[in-house]
């Protein structure tokens, strides 16, 4: 004999009850054998129960039992029903009336409503989804995994189990609030289209065509990025703007145009000189010549007729099923979100075209699922062909790298090619090809190699969640302890080197500050005279080692000089939505410096640099990148030229601000946001903005050599300092020339952030 376990307990008729299940197990009756509900109809409620949770197994029967057709509140079972419960006093009576009432609410359904199994789970879920009394979702799992390998189990066990009627009170009341949402023609609607009310007609409104559909196609793919569905698709679209560029058409100026002279010129061939500079002797003609004092007629160009249109086709085709087509797809789009041209794509349909509608959600979707069985999209191509305008427009064939390898469709390509023709290839794995043929040849115009999990992101659905327990948390800890946002505003002792104060980008006027305790939280102190907002307590031992703000989102890089352990923090400060993402870095050894520039993170070593995404901390690349010199930053200096570091898209590169001059030395470089570019500090007093020159700050007071001791984190406003003065220098080009604004005899530097 042994104990119950929860899911057994659960499953489990208590003493004396009014119900119990039948020996094969199959079903469950009443005390008298009378049947309530079969196996399956349980399983079926209880799995729609448990992505909220089950509602007790007793309120879940009696719900059953009133859905069956031969439901008869006689005497013995309303005293079975009685005893159950054990009623005593009159209040309990009471609350026993009003669930008796409820049930017959139920049992006057119409048949269509309570007969199906589909209907009785529908029902029971409106009633229970909101009952207060519920198991978690762990507890949810194991019942009906009791269910499905042979419930009931052996019933020989030492553990008996008696329901108090203080119990049976809780869970009717539950019951009866709701049945109180019970409605013949709620419930049908319900099944019918899974709401619970339709949603209000509003008065039709007609508008124009230009709010109706997108301004353009960079409009549509900022707008479809939001999309759960497309906006993989539009986000590789955007990454593939950067690179798909067709080059511009170049007329020959060397071509002999056949209208008369327009001009004269001091250059041009030796075979349009005037006839008279050819009377001279070869001496004079050639010193002439080569002084450019000779005379040349120049011609009538001839009209430029540049490209009107660009005409896309894409494959649908077998070969382009699953990713390819959908990489094919935004291949056309960054096509023709790159041209300010007309724009039409076309679909390969059999031995026809069909045109798709790029701007609407629709027309993707449409062109998404048109699937064709061709190997190749050859047959098409005289139907596409034939609507062509060889002068004025621009032909693009999007297809797989396997269906260009295809022979049979290269050569019907060629037996209906245009003069000149484009070809944009692409493979499974990222890789992408633009090709450029004439009669000149083949050549070869652009090549990249694109992430494609951008298309086919790993992360399920966002399923609603109006709970406020965040459940990752231990469940012993009081439930203030385990909120998914901490209620109260705390006080705590602060240490100014882990103070990030965040002033307006205009204004300068204190905005909000952040804080990191030495039990590492992350506070934030948004209102003046009052405690600080707990964000998160998921922070690593650590400085702050970069603080980048842009707009209205925040980030900071957390962690030890070593790198290890290093988290990106991002924070929303409208909504107040605090993201930690570990940075994974397996480098041993001491950080040289960090730094976020262009949507990246750069933990920067003495001998290898990684970059990490500053949206997700996912990583983006490692090289290896020697250097011993490192300024600040993703700043250092390399015998007298200052670099910065930065990252591509594809790779690290070196980009050269400024070389050093005589005994020129830095005290800083960094970043502003303020004035959109890197900021050079030279320790004589001048600061320079690249690639303008030095410029001596006015106004400044305190004598060379000066040092920077604090910088704003917008990097507007830095504290410089010589011996134990110091001045505040604003780089903000809306207060005027870089100058020297406050002095600070009396400042204690190290606390001007604070």
């Amino acid at each position: 004999m042994g104990q119950l376990t929860h899911a057994q307990r659960y499953l489990t008729a208590p003493c004396l009850s009014f119900w119990n299940w039948s020996e094969d197990g199959e079903e469950i009756e009443w005390s008298d054998g009378t049947t309530i509900a079969f196996r399956e109809e349980i399983a079926s409620v209880l799995q729609r129960l448990k992505p909220e949770g089950l509602a007790p197994f007793d309120m879940v029967v009696l719900l059953l039992a009133a859905c069956r057709s031969t439901w008869v509140l006689d005497t013995s079972q309303t005293a079975q029903l009685t005893e159950a419960i054990g009623l005593g006093s009159k209040m309990r009576q009471v609350q026993w009336n009003e669930a008796l009432t409820a049930l017959e609410r139920i049992s006057s359904l119409p048949g269509d409503l309570k007969s199906s199994t589909v209907a009785k789970t529908e029902l029971v879920a409106i009633v229970l989804e909101r009952h207060p009394l519920r198991t978690s979702n762990e507890v949810a799992k194991d019942v009906l995994r009791e269910l499905r390998h042979g419930f009931p189990y052996d019933t020989d066990h030492s553990e008996e189990i008696i329901k108090a009627t203080g119990k049976w009170v809780r869970e009717l009341r539950g019951l009866c609030d709701g049945a109180q949402r019970i409605d013949a023609n709620a419930l049908r609607l319900r099944l019918a289209t899974g709401l619970d009310q339709l949603p209000e007609t509003t008065e039709e409104v007609e508008l124009p065509e230009e709010i109706t559909r997108p301004v353009n196609l960079r409009e549509f793919l900022k707008q479809l990025e939001e999309d759960e569905e497309l906006g993989g698709m539009a986000r590789l679209t955007r990454q593939l703007m950067a690179v798909v560029h067709l080059p511009k058409h170049i007329q020959d100026e060397e071509d002999m145009p056949l209208g008369g002279v327009s001009d004269i010129s001091n250059r041009g061939p030796l075979d349009r000189l005037l006839i008279s500079e050819l009377a001279n002797d070869d001496e004079t003609l050639m010193t002439r010549v080569a002084l450019r004092e000779a005379l040349y007629l120049r011609r009538e160009t001839t009209m430029s007729n540049p490209p009107q249109r660009r005409r896309i086709l894409l494959d649908s085709g077998l070969r382009m099923w699953g990713v390819p087509r959908v990489f094919a797809s935004s291949v056309a789009l960054s096509l023709a979100a790159t041209t300010d041209q007309t724009t039409e794509l076309f679909r390969a349909a059999g031995k026809e075209t069909d045109l798709i509608d790029h701007l609407s959600h629709d027309g993707l979707t449409e062109h998404l699922g048109k699937l064709e069985l061709e190997v190749h999209p050859g047959e098409s191509l005289p139907a596409f062909r034939r609507d062509l305008d060889p002068e004025l427009d621009e032909v693009i064939y999007v297809v797989g790298e396997d269906v260009f390898a295809d022979e049979e469709f290269r050569k019907q390509l060629r037996e209906n090619r245009p003069p000149l023709y484009y070809v944009a290839t692409v493979n499974r794995q990222g890789r992408f090809r633009l090709l450029s043929y004439s009669e000149r040849g083949e050549r070869l115009v652009r090549e990249a190699t694109l992430d494609l999990n951008l298309l086919l992101p790993t992360s399920q659905p966002k399923k609603l969640d109006h709970s406020l327990i965040d459940e990752k948390i231990d469940p012993k800890l009081p439930a203030i302890m385990r909120l998914k946002k901490f209620p109260l505003r705390l006080s705590h002792s602060v240490d100014p080197k882990k103070i990030i104060d965040l002033r307006t980008s205009q204004t300068e006027e204190k905005l909000y500050a952040l804080a990191i305790t030495n039990d590492r939280r992350l506070m934030l102190w948004d209102e003046h005279k009052r405690g600080a907002r707990h964000l998160t307590s998921s922070l690593p031992p650590g400085d702050i080692l970069c603080v980048k703000r842009e707009d209205e989102t925040i980030r900071i890089v957390i962690g030890p000089k070593t790198g290890q352990q290093c988290v990106l923090v991002r924070l929303d400060t409208n909504t107040l939505d605090c993201k930690v993402y570990p940075l994974d870095c397996q480098k041993i050894g001491m950080l040289a410096t960090a730094s976020i520039h262009a949507g990246m993170v750069l933990l920067i070593y003495r001998d290898e640099v990684y970059v990490f995404h500053s949206n997700t901390g996912t990583l983006k690349k490692k090289d290896s990148f020697h250097c011993d010199s490192w300024i600040s930053e993703r700043f250092f200096q390399k015998n007298n030229d200052i670099y910065a570091l930065s990252f591509d898209g594809f790779s690290i590169r070196t980009e050269l601000l400024t070389t050093l001059t005589g005994s020129d030395l830095i005290s800083t470089v960094f970043d502003s946001e303020a004035c959109d570019s890197p900021v050079i500090v030279h320790k004589d007093g001048s600061i320079q903005i690249p690639p303008a020159s030095p410029v001596f700050l006015r106004h400044l007071s305190i004598k060379p050599p000066i040092r920077v001791n604090e910088v704003s984190p917008d990097k507007s406003r830095i504290v410089v300092s010589s011996a134990d003065e110091h001045q505040i220098v604003s780089t903000r080009g809306s207060i005027g020339p870089i100058e020297a604004i406050v002095s600070l005899p009396d400042f204690k530097v190290d606390h001007y952030q604070r």
